[in-house]
């Protein structure tokens, strides 16, 4: 894991061949000594940057996703196309996937996420346009921070 600081607090960046296939926010692991590939400092640069406040919607970098079911994939698309800023419903998010029906769904892969910022969880929001739901450490505070940032 390539450990970075960033604003919300230290940062942590798996990968493989395929992509990025972990963040953590506010991690307390420490880095490996091995030092990571181009891409994966540059990934981990525009996050940082990100999260100070200089929109980036991360949608160009790729992630390894492989572990997810087609419908959990199906609906990361749809929500990596929810811009900085803009935040979606789980119902909205379950409809702009192509299924109108499963918001409890969506919340499920929500929870599973196992990129966010670059798959941008922090942005859905419950039906009443309440925060909720947001397991990273931190919790609904993070998130509220991180939407906060990205509507400035």
């Amino acid at each position: 894991m390539y450990i970075f600081n960033t604003e919300i607090g230290t940062c942590g960046i798996e990968w493989n061949e395929l992509g990025v296939s972990r963040v953590e926010m506010c991690t307390k692991k420490k880095g490996s000594t091995t030092k990571p590939p181009a891409w994966v400092s540059a990934a981990a640069k525009r996050i940082a940057s990100h999260l100070a406040g200089k929109n980036d919607d991360l949608r160009d970098l790729k992630v390894d996703l492989s572990k997810s079911t087609p419908f959990t994939k199906n609906i990361y698309a749809a929500l990596r196309n929810v811009k900085p800023g803009k935040v979606v419903t789980y119902g909205q998010l379950a409809a702009k996937a192509g299924s109108p029906k499963a918001a409890r769904a969506v919340g499920r892969a929500m929870a599973t996420n196992p990129v966010p910022i670059i798959v941008p969880c922090h942005r859905v929001i419950a039906s009443d346009g309440t925060l909720c739901g947001f397991s990273s450490p931190g919790g609904l505070k993070l998130k509220a921070k991180m939407l906060e940032v990205e509507s400035r």
